[in-house]
């Protein structure tokens, strides 16, 4: 297999094959792996005054570097009515206010024990209960509460909550401030165009995060993960009405983490760099100083990632949307030295239906416009392919300049090291041949921006 694996692989200047790690040419790697930000058919924007505004958790230096002179870029707009995020206003983004608002019950969907998991956490807040039983409370952006009151005209407000929570990452993902007490993290609609979507939760995302957690839970996979155990939707037909209040709640692994004596960082924090400093964080936290450390400490990270990811794959048909962002990195706090992987986000999931019903997995559950489920195996490696290979693993090859220096060549024997040990039958070689053709397909950006926006008219003519 190993020698099949290398034929496919353009032989370099110097007679090296990039399948036995050899110094590959640029031109090479990126047409065997599309390893370019360009090809990946995702674009990348910055907001801020120099260092990615999406990056761990922004500095809190840089509230105040803004002007009402600058301009939000496109990328961040809101959907009206809601009122446009001024530069100067990112504090309140960063540190949103909260809302607890009564909906009627018929209003909403409900998955997992959304009330019976949120009520510690209200009693705790002293947040009043509504006088009828047939309401439910659901926590939401303050900045939320125009489009709420226009879908939802019966909403009533209990309590509304300052500096009470700071938004992790994605921004629309809270956590409680520490003297607040919480077991969970929330995922709560912001209709605002963060990056290259509007950043509200639709009602299959809702339906499908309780149910892949528990198949998850089930097949105990190789990495931690923020389990999705409760989610609350709107119950309208209109799927963008619907979208405008909804709530995940997400069991946090920290304290674990620190039980450990480990630290959880999000692994897209680690290929940027703080202003005046040509390091990346990756290259200071574990001391990578010379080519020969990166590609020895890359080649350990990626014999990891794969470990994690390919078995439930190949074995169950499950793909996890593993870029940078959602997945982080446990540390040794001691050793530095990586332990593993805490996956989060199950919105982006792929499932094999035939391959879990198989063996023994209900899959009557998804929502009709859902995609969790599918028959299409091969689209369902394309996006480990996508998100894990060319995505995740690749930004970091280019982060840490190892593109040119056997850095595609030591992920392919990797690759094949991690999918030939998986015991599935004939599954892993027929994975191995697809992950490792000369050519596949892509993403195609504008081709899912002219989808989303077929989708939103289709979905207001009805």
């Amino acid at each position: 297999m190993v020698d099949e694996f290398n034929k496919r692989t353009r032989v370099t200047t110097s007679g090296a094959r990039a399948g036995d790690g050899g110094d590959v040419p640029r031109k090479v790697a990126r047409e065997k792996y599309g390893s370019s930000r360009a090809q990946s058919g995702i674009k990348y924007y910055r907001v801020g005054t120099g260092n990615n505004f999406w990056a761990s958790e922004p500095s809190r230096a840089d509230k105040g570097t803004f002007s009402r002179d600058t301009k939000m870029h496109r990328c961040f707009r809101a959907l009206p009515p809601i009122c446009e995020v001024e530069p100067d206003e990112l504090s309140t983004i960063l540190t949103p206010s909260i809302a607890f608002v009564s909906i009627p019950q018929n209003d909403v969907i409900q998955k997992g024990p959304f009330v019976k998991a949120l009520k510690p956490i209200l009693e705790n807040l002293q947040v009043p209960l509504p006088n009828e039983p047939s309401r439910i409370v659901v926590p939401c952006f303050t900045r939320q509460l125009p489009l709420i009151y226009k879908s939802f005209p019966e909403a009533k407000i209990l309590k509304i909550m300052e500096d009470c929570a700071d938004a992790e990452a994605s921004i629309r993902s809270i956590r409680l401030k520490p003297h607040i007490p919480s077991p969970y993290l929330f995922k709560m609609s912001l209709a605002c165009q963060i990056t290259g979507a509007l950043r509200t939760i639709t009602p299959w995302d809702v339906f499908q995060t309780t149910e892949a957690t528990r198949i998850l839970d089930k097949l105990k996979p190789d990495f931690w993960m923020y389990r999705e155990v409760a989610a609350v939707c709107g119950a309208q037909d209109n799927y963008e009405q619907a979208s405008n209040l909804a709530c995940i709640m997400r069991e946090d692994p920290e304290p674990r983490a620190r039980q450990n004596d480990e630290s959880m960082i999000i692994i897209g924090s680690l290929i940027e760099s703080l202003p005046g400093n040509s390091k990346i964080r990756l290259e200071t936290l574990f001391e990578l100083d010379t080519i020969e450390q990166k590609w020895k400490w890359m080649r350990e990270y990626t014999e990891k990632l794969f470990k994690a990811v390919f078995p439930i794959l190949c074995k169950y048909g499950i793909s996890l949307e593993g870029h940078l962002q959602n997945f982080m990195v446990r540390v040794c706090n001691q050793t530095r030295s990586v332990k593993g992987f805490v996956y989060r986000d199950f919105g982006g999931i792929l499932m094999h239906r035939s391959t879990l019903r198989d063996q023994g997995f209900d899959v009557n559950w998804m929502h009709p416009n859902g995609r969790i489920l599918t028959d299409d195996l091969e689209f369902i490696w394309q996006q480990t392919h996508h998100t894990v290979i060319q995505c995740h693993i690749g930004n970091m090859l280019q982060a840490l300049d190892l593109e040119g220096c056997g850095g595609w060549g030591m992920v392919r024997g990797e690759l094949v090291k991690a999918v030939t040990c998986i015991d599935s039958n004939e599954g892993s070689n027929k994975l191995l041949d697809y992950m490792t053709t000369e050519y596949m397909d892509a993403k195609c950006f504008l081709e899912m921006r002219m989808e989303d926006t077929r989708s939103r008219i289709r979905n207001e003519a009805t």
